[in-house]
């Protein structure tokens, strides 16, 4: 076998291959087939083949016209059963031999089939593609009507919320002016507390001053009705002690032999003198502590002087009344010593 394909690629039947009309045709059966190495077989449905016995006996290829001879051997298509060298009958249809002429004209009924199956599937898709063109264009206008709306809203939208960046600018700018009058405000008040501190502290020392100052004068003031309340005491015992004694002169005159018997009282000692009282009044004396002995400032001294008042006032004798000439005497006496205590 590889004898009979070295003997087919001689130089002799290699030249006369080379020839016009055979490399013409070669050509034509690349341009028409296009995949001649990689569809050396080709399957192709109800292909009838001629019987061997119907095989025409030529004495040249039917493809490339090139004698028979020892070295050239004779082939036939199984499909038109004409002979044909063995390189224009390399191919194969449903594996049987066939000539390049048939295989060409399978390959172009093949073509023709897949064309005519390609061109029916491009109408399908164009038809397709058509109605794909007019359902996009139909949502192409959909997307714009939907767009324009968009942009109708989003312009309301801008317009609204321009509208209300303003109006929050205006809002923070009021804000801002009041929170800064606020805050003038503020530091007016604290201002104003300050001062109203300072003065309440001035305030509070002078309270404090005139509040030693007014118990100072309570003080002074209970002294000086103490004062009073011992003279007032002393006085009524030199009442009772000029009674005494005119009722004993008036025994004297009628019986001067009791004169050896009775026995003359001591006079009263004044209680203080001008010195010692300008003294006293003039005493830092703590009122509470002299009256309660503690340090307890919860009573008013006015109050308190009246209830030492009330306490220290003497019960009024039940002596027998004097005459009148005797009461011009006490109460001229009454007012020279109230005219020596004040």
């Amino acid at each position: 076998m590889s004898s009979n394909k070295n003997l087919e690629q001689s130089p002799e039947s290699q030249s006369v291959r080379n020839s016009i009309r055979h490399q013409s045709l070669n050509q034509s059966v690349h341009e028409f087939s296009g995949y001649k190495e990689k569809m050396q077989d080709l399957m192709l449905p109800n292909v009838e083949f001629v019987d061997p016995q119907n095989f025409k006996k030529q004495n040249e290829c039917i493809v490339c016209s090139i004698e028979f001879t020892q070295t050239n051997r004779q082939h036939h298509c199984r499909m038109c059963g004409n002979s044909c060298c063995g390189v224009c009958s390399q191919k194969t249809i449903n594996k049987n031999r066939v000539c390049d002429i048939c295989y060409m004209k399978a390959s172009q009924i093949t073509a023709e089939k897949k064309r005519t199956k390609f061109l029916q599937t491009l109408k399908e898709s164009a038809k397709k593609l058509t109605k794909h063109i007019e359902q996009a264009n139909k949502r192409k206008q959909e997307l714009q009507e939907e767009r324009d709306a968009q942009q109708d809203k989003s312009q309301i939208d801008l317009k609204v919320i321009e509208k209300e960046t303003e109006d929050y600018r205006l809002r923070y700018s009021q804000k801002t002016q009041d929170k800064c009058l606020y805050e003038q405000e503020v530091e007016e008040i604290k201002l104003k507390i300050s001062e109203l501190n300072s003065l309440k502290e001035q305030l509070q020392q002078e309270y404090q001053e005139k509040e030693q100052e007014i118990r100072a004068y309570d003080t002074n003031l209970y002294l000086r009705d103490q004062e009073l309340n011992d003279k007032k005491t002393q006085l009524q015992r030199l009442r009772q002690q000029k009674e005494e004694l005119e009722n004993m002169s008036n025994r004297i005159e009628q019986n001067p032999e009791l004169a050896e018997e009775i026995n003359i009282p001591e006079p009263i000692q004044p209680i203080l003198q001008e010195q010692s009282k300008q003294q006293w009044y003039n005493t830092n004396i703590d009122i509470d502590e002299i009256m309660y002995g503690n340090n307890d400032n919860s009573k008013d001294s006015t109050i308190l002087i009246k209830q030492e008042q009330e306490q220290k006032q003497p019960k009024k004798s039940e002596a027998q009344k004097p005459n009148k000439s005797k009461e011009n005497d006490e109460n001229e006496n009454e007012d020279k010593y109230k005219c020596i205590i004040f």
